[in-house]
């Protein structure tokens, strides 16, 4: 259905959960929304108005007598989940690793907005040399390593595994990449370390390198005459 392909999106059952205690200013809804972009938010207020769920006037953004009637059937979802939250086996930590799903999940499919809606503004990426800070460079960084290699190859397959914690905060995954060119295919891996701060987005990503994972993909591009960019 329609409706729930809107509401599905990064940050849209958010927006219309906030909106019921409106009207905001632009400024004021997006700090409601703990540090959603603007970019982000202003698209997802476009698309609320073109359903007639939101809308514009004096004071700010606020709710449409449609979008106060979805509200009214979303809020009792609201309360139950964090009925559902606490039941999970492990608590925090299922909340915690259910979180780094939906990141993997978005990387997987591309879905960068999806990707930024999981990150808190304070993120901090770690890859390699290089460090990334707040939810743009690391939204950058895994948009770019995408569009590489869908340049490079002539299929790409993302996938993962989440490996929950054992020893200590961070939660494990391991990235599986199927690149195939000229029908041979190489399954490349990648390891990153996923740390969930309390407010349930997160906050560190360390990148853990994998012996021998590098020279073997170079070395099928090699046989293949491609080169990085």
């Amino acid at each position: 259905m329609a409706l729930f392909d809107l509401l599905g999106r990064a940050w849209a059952m958010g927006v219309v959960w906030q909106l019921h205690d409106g009207p905001f200013t632009f400024r004021q809804l997006q700090d409601r929304c703990d540090g959603i972009s603007p970019t982000l938010l202003n698209r997802r207020l476009k698309e609320l108005r073109a359903t007639a769920l939101a809308e514009h006037g004096d004071g700010g953004y606020r709710l449409t007598a449609l979008g106060d009637a979805l509200f009214e059937l979303i809020e009792p979802l609201g309360l139950w989940a964090k009925d559902w939250a606490a039941a999970i086996p492990g608590g925090a930590d299922g909340s915690a690793i259910e979180t780094v799903e939906q990141l993997a999940d978005a990387l997987d499919s591309d879905d960068f907005e999806r990707v930024e809606a999981c990150l808190h503004p304070d993120v901090v990426y770690r890859i390699g040399d290089a460090t990334h800070h707040g939810p743009a460079e690391v939204v950058a960084s895994y948009r770019s390593g995408s569009e590489l290699a869908r340049r490079l190859f002539d299929q790409v397959d993302f996938d993962h595994s989440v490996v929950p914690p054992t020893d200590g905060p961070a939660i494990r995954v391991d990235f599986s990449d199927l690149l195939q060119v000229r029908g041979e295919y190489f399954e490349h891996h990648s390891v990153q370390d996923i740390t969930v701060s309390p407010d349930g987005r997160i906050i560190t990503i360390i990148d853990q390198p994998i012996a021998g994972q590098r020279e073997r993909l170079d070395a099928f591009m090699d046989q293949h005459g491609l080169h990085r960019l």
